[in-house]
């Protein structure tokens, strides 16, 4: 696990993984494995406590999936410790606030996102124009215009139920 945590990630491995799967977008993959960390989930059939401790250390989650069978041959699965991160139905990518630009907000996976230099995205039922800025260590939206959103709460691009784009209170 520490080769894996430590390892630099980059467009080889994106196209490595894309050649396995014709589905898979390679320059949206490629971007993804630029801008973001991967994270680790080891599931083991039986926990070892020494395990939880030495891959807490290195940032990586443990799950545990013991599967028993009554007399029947019925099977029940129990799951502790760690789980999948998910972020629920239709979510595309967090947003979060940079001091640098203080009306913008920065993308945490820009790729995402389509390759533009703008987006429409709706809020609180109407529709919100904003510009894509990237700078070199990151991506941010820009409202056109005057649009604030509440400087306490964390927000999040997704798809809501008419497969349009929209911001959304982050409730993860």
């Amino acid at each position: 696990m520490r080769r894996l945590v430590n390892g630099r990630y980059g467009e080889s491995h994106a196209r490595a993984i894309a050649r396995e799967n014709q589905e898979i977008d390679t320059r949206r993959l490629v971007g993804l494995i630029q801008s973001s960390d991967p994270e680790f989930l080891v599931v083991v059939p039986k926990e070892d406590p020494e395990w939880r401790s030495t891959l807490a250390n290195l940032g990586v989650k443990l799950a545990v999936v013991e599967v028993y069978s009554d007399p029947q041959g019925r099977r029940l699965v129990a799951v502790s410790g760690d789980q999948p991160r998910t972020w629920g139905k239709g979510f595309v990518t967090k947003l979060s606030r940079d001091g640098i630009l203080p009306r913008a907000f920065r993308i945490d996976m820009p790729a995402a996102l389509e390759e533009n230099d703008h987006i429409s995205l709706m809020f609180k039922g109407f529709l919100t124009w904003w510009r894509i800025v990237k700078a070199k260590r990151a991506t941010y939206i820009l409202p056109n215009g005057t649009f604030d959103l509440e400087d306490d709460s964390n927000y999040c691009i997704c798809r809501n139920e008419q497969g349009m784009m929209a911001i959304e209170v982050d409730q993860t």
